[in-house]
């Protein structure tokens, strides 16, 4: 049951866009208005979702990809190869591996970390000596050029114009985690890529709060999160299209302790277009209660523009020979649609999504 809900909560969450979440939600849709409303929905979803596949951002990947396979630009630092199963430590690492790649005798340390001043200039890819060449020195920048896939010409831009970093010990080694991050790339003098990251960490190197936004042309992804409070932790995301606002997600979580371990209440909506999914879930009672029906403590409807939808509700069904609460919409009639046969497009999409994502290979 909660395998089930958790995967809906997330594949709603991934698409999820923020409008103004005090519009007045006590009208209702039709029947035909709001199964027009679910169709609608998820054939504009799986559109956006092949929109962003083929994007021209993310075929930058595979250029990225390419930089990280060619020489040190620096010929630089060491990369420590022990796993980590924190996220920042990891992508931390997999960004140096941008500039600093191979190891060397020469190589520093992890314990020196990344001196963004020292390596200021732009460095230029040299087929004939297959290394990168210093050409100019430039002062607040690094620029690194090089070939995207069959090309002969340095026709794509790597630049990092703003880098700062915190060492962390635990007891197993140093390591350190980016503070602040700001670079972009370009193919043919077009940006494709752009990220802005800020991030604060406490002295165990755990994440307090965060704000990142990164450009997939022409997607914009933003993501910020503050787990601050005592007993409280917020998270805000969207992705937008050019100006319009495809899809977002505000969320509160609220936990039975300042340890944070065990999540009390989750609030907020998530919205694509016009459609928004609203409510709360009591994680707490849901995970507790001797019978648990999420009918009982899982409080979701669905809105398009200021019209309700229908509610959401779980049904137990026999799958497999286990039972499972699948979620249903309930139209204001009563009649009910499985929600996976009413998003199947957008699943099917998921899925390719999945296997490009797989194919990017830049970890």
């Amino acid at each position: 049951m909660k395998k089930t809900i958790s995967y809906f909560l997330l594949m709603l969450s991934v698409f999820a866009l923020s409008c103004n979440s005090d519009e007045d939600s006590s009208q209702q849709f039709s029947v035909e208005e709001a199964k027009q409303s679910m169709s609608k929905l998820s054939t504009d979803m799986s559109l956006d979702i092949v929109d962003l596949t083929q994007s021209e951002g993310v075929g930058a990947i595979g250029d990225l990809a390419a930089l990280i396979q060619l020489s040190d630009p620096f010929n630089g630092r060491v990369m420590s190869e022990k796993e980590s199963k924190k996220w920042f430590k990891k992508n931390a690492r997999l960004f140096k591996r941008i500039f600093v790649g191979k190891s060397s005798k020469l190589a520093k340390t992890e314990d020196h970390g990344f001196d963004f001043s020292q390596h200021w200039g732009q460095y230029d890819w040299n087929p004939a000596t297959e290394t990168f060449d210093k050409t100019e020195t430039t002062e607040g920048i690094i620029e690194i050029n090089f070939p995207a896939e069959g090309s002969a010409a340095n026709n794509v831009t790597l630049r990092l114009t703003a880098f700062e970093e915190q060492l962390f010990e635990d007891e197993f080694d140093h390591y350190y985690l980016p503070t602040l991050l700001n670079a972009d790339l370009s193919v043919n003098k077009v940006k494709q890529i752009e990220i802005d990251f800020e991030a604060v960490f406490n002295s165990k190197g755990e994440p307090i709060s965060g704000d990142v936004s990164l450009y997939l042309n022409p997607f914009t992804f933003v993501f910020a999160f503050d787990t601050s409070g005592a007993k409280q932790s917020n998270l805000e995301a969207s992705i937008m299209k050019g100006s319009e606002t495809i899809v977002s997600v505000n969320a509160a979580l609220s936990f039975l302790t300042d340890q944070k371990e065990d999540i009390d209440n989750i609030d907020g909506f998530v919205q694509y277009k016009t459609i928004k999914l609203e409510g709360s879930i009591d994680v707490n009672g849901l995970e507790n209660s001797n019978d648990p029906n999420p009918n009982t403590f899982v409080k979701l409807a669905m809105f398009n523009g200021g019209n309700k939808i229908g509610d959401i509700i779980f049904v137990t069904e026999v799958i497999d020979q286990e039972e499972e609460d699948v979620p249903y919409i309930k139209y204001t009639d009563g009649t009910t649609e499985k929600l996976e046969d009413v998003l199947k497009p957008i699943f099917d999409e998921l899925d390719n999504l999945e296997m490009e994502i797989e194919n990017w290979d830049i970890g």
